[in-house]
Parts: C-alpha cells; structure tokens; sequence
C-alpha cells in the first residue's frame, strides 16, 4: 500500500509557468499529474515595465523585480516554463536536404547570417520537417524535405532563463503562444489536433493570430488592434447615456469584428496559396481572450468567415480548479499541459 502511495506522490509535480506579454507578466503555480493539472495554487498578474523597445529584457533588473515583486508571492515550485511574446517569434518555411532534424538543426545553425537570415542576432531556433505525399526538390533540382523554421532572439530568452537560474529556478522550458495554445486545444479536443485550424488570442492592445495543420505551425503573427470591453449598463437602467454606449458600441464592435476577420483571411490565404496548401482548406477558428466575448462576437466571425468559430476555453479535469478565474492565463496552462518525466516536489 505504501509503496503505490509513494509512486501516486512522485507522479505529482509542483511547477510554474511565466507568460511575458507586453504590457504585463502572468504566472500561474500548478500541481500537475503526467500532463494534467491536478490543482491551481495561484495565478496572478503584474505589470510589465523590463522590456524595452526591442523586446529585451535585462538580466538584473529581472533578478531584483524576482526578488522583490515575486517573492511576496511565495512560490514554491522550482521548476519554470517560460512562454515570450508572439511579437518576438519568426516562423518560416524552407526546402533543405532530406536528411534527419538533428542534422538539418546544425546545417540551419551553420547557415544562418549567410543563406538564411533573421532579424535579431543569436537566434533560438527549432524546426519541424513536414511530411508530404509528394516528392520536395530543392533549386538545383535536387530531391529534399519541407522544414518549418520557429526562431526567437536570444538577447530576450538568455536573460531570462539565466535571471531565473541565478535566484534558484530550473528552467525547463521556453515556449510561444502558437503552441501553448494549441496544447492547450489538444488537451480539450485530442481528437481534432491533426485540423487545420486558426488560433486567435484578442487582447487589449493587439491579435495574435496561429495557424496549425497536422500539429505544425505554419503561422504566427501580433496585429496591433484596440479592443474595448462592452460598458456595462449603470444599476441595469437603459438611461439615455447607457442606450448611446450601447449604440455606439455595437458599431464598434461589428468594426472590430470586421477587421478581425480580414486578417484572418489574410493569413489563411497565405497559408493555403503562398504556402502552397491549396487542398488543407482552414475550417475552424478557436478564440481565446481574457475579455468575456458575448455570442454575438462569435456569430458576427462566423457568418463573415464561413468558418466553424468557438471559444478556446481550458476544461479542468480536477473539481480542485473549477472554482478559478482563469481568463488571461490560457497560455500558461497551455505550456503547462506536457508530459511531466522528472521528479518533483
């Protein structure tokens, strides 16, 4: 009896998840069980004052905001997933030699600042070969593969995972919103993750649009939009000033709605024309927001997409969570739905 208890325990695994936007910081501390979360202990917000104008972040301003602002928080987890914004990620497609990924990793890390070139020095990159039914040749004629090139500056993800090493946290991860996301999704509709499917994430200042087939990401993008929240009716009167708000904000909102949906037909003709993925037609759309979207956001995007729209919304497993509020940290859960294979506490 013992010894099953001790084997339950050592399944269980206290860890922390810090999502970098860019007006805020997000964490949410978690007991996880293999890829469930079992109980949520805290998740809370603060503002985000230590990127600056390039996305990077310094390493002791980091360690003193850590020490400072977070410790009062007293977490005790010592394992950390660390998800940065949409805004600093680049994916790319290419055609490279059909060789195994680990060998492509290297060609790509030899190649870079010479064939390949990114926008930031000291690139982290990771690739995923796309497996297709028909023969890829290079330029020079050449039998090859296609690769989806994900890419991230190292002058923003160095800092921080050593910032977090130095006060006594074991980075285990650093993630984007694309595939924290889309755990998050497999965790709720396993059955559908091999869809092509766009992931919209509204937020105050901004959309970050992803795009998935077969659990590759062929698309990841922030669009600077404003979004305002529906106001709210003073004492439940329709008075006059209530009813304009009201009027005014309908108008806003189908506008919004509109301009949503023409960036995402923008990136779904990419990724169906430009890219080349002419018979993986896009046909659902999963939104997640902090913003409570009333029902006629999803019909306005659905009659103007044709598209099948849905919240992507977490689904607890554990009636430990069911209680929380867990608007705004979707993609901290998302990072935070992965095999857990390490001992922990």
């Amino acid at each position: 009896m013992f010894a099953a208890l001790k084997k339950r325990l050592m399944k269980n695994m206290r860890q922390l998840a810090i999502c970098f936007e860019e007006k805020m910081i997000r964490f949410i501390e978690v007991t996880l069980n293999q890829e469930r979360i079992v109980e949520i202990h805290q998740a809370f917000s603060l503002e985000n004052k230590l990127m600056n104008e390039a996305g990077h972040v310094d390493k002791e301003s980091w360690k003193r905001f850590l020490k400072e602002t977070v410790k009062p928080y007293k977490i005790k987890a010592k394992q950390v997933h660390v998800v940065i914004p949409t805004s600093n990620v680049i994916v790319r497609q290419h055609v490279m030699p059909n060789l195994p990924e680990k060998e492509l990793k290297q060609m790509i890390h030899y190649e870079i600042g010479s064939t390949i070139h990114l926008p930031f020095e000291l690139p982290v990159i990771d690739i995923a070969k796309v497996k297709t039914t028909e023969a890829v040749y290079k330029d020079d004629g050449q039998e090859g593969c296609k690769v989806v090139l994900v890419a991230a500056p190292g002058q923003m993800i160095y800092p921080i995972v050593e910032g977090l090493v130095d006060v006594g946290f074991e980075v285990k991860s650093v993630d984007i919103p694309a595939t924290s996301l889309y755990r998050l999704f497999k965790t709720n509709y396993p059955e559908r993750k091999e869809e092509p499917m766009i992931i919209a994430e509204i937020m105050n200042h901004g959309v970050d649009l992803h795009i998935f087939d077969r659990g590759i990401l062929w698309f990841t993008r922030h669009i600077q939009m404003d979004f305002t929240e529906e106001p709210s009716l003073i004492e439940g009167t329709i008075n006059a000033k209530a009813l304009l708000e009201r009027i005014q904000f309908q108008e806003y909102y189908q506008s919004f709605v509109l301009d949503l949906a023409n960036e995402m037909e923008r990136a779904m003709n990419f990724f169906q024309y430009t890219l080349n993925n002419r018979d993986q037609a896009i046909n659902s759309c999963w939104i997640v927001s902090k913003h409570k979207l009333n029902e006629n956001f999803y019909l306005y995007l659905q009659n103007r997409l044709e598209i099948e729209v849905n919240p992507l919304i977490y689904q607890p497993k554990s009636t430990k969570v069911m209680s929380e509020d867990l608007s705004g940290y979707d993609k901290g859960i998302g990072t935070l739905c992965r095999e857990v294979t390490n001992r922990g506490n």
